[in-house]
């Protein structure tokens, strides 16, 4: 009996510009993870230091939080659809942060402001997930 061979899919290779989007989007998770830092700085300085950081901690967020937005763009265009969707879900827990922040007067004292550092956690942690997923400094064939 002879062996049974799968087809042979043709697909053409993905365009250069393509897949150098895709190259970008764990730069992208770098320059979060720095911000995600600064933004923790902020928050200490504020409860620790002198009140007005957390002025900077309010301002800041809004330097970066669409970043996630375009590293999702880019993974999409790049076809790396895990990395599309954490991007997608990174937006979407920075944007949780707004209705969870002890600065809003609907949520100040409660539960639900407790919850602003534990997602802030999660946003860490599933940006060192995507910054890892693929890691600019190795080479891919």
């Amino acid at each position: 009996m002879r062996p049974v061979t799968p087809p042979v899919r043709l697909t053409r290779p993905m365009a250069r510009w393509r897949a150098g989007l895709g190259n970008l989007v764990p730069w992208g998770a770098l320059v979060l993870l720095v911000c995600i830092v600064i933004q923790v700085f902020f928050a200490g300085a504020g409860l620790f230091k002198d009140d007005s950081f957390l002025e900077w901690h309010k301002n800041f967020v809004h330097a970066f939080e669409f970043l996630p937005l375009l590293m999702a763009i880019a993974a999409g265009i790049a076809k790396r659809w895990p990395t599309m969707w954490m991007c997608i879900t990174l937006l979407i827990l920075i944007e949780a942060q707004y209705p969870l922040a002890p600065f809003n007067p609907d949520t100040a004292g409660t539960w639900a402001a407790a919850f602003h550092p534990v997602n802030a956690i999660l946003i860490t942690i599933l940006t060192v997930v995507v910054l890892l997923h693929r890691p600019p400094w190795r080479k891919t064939a």
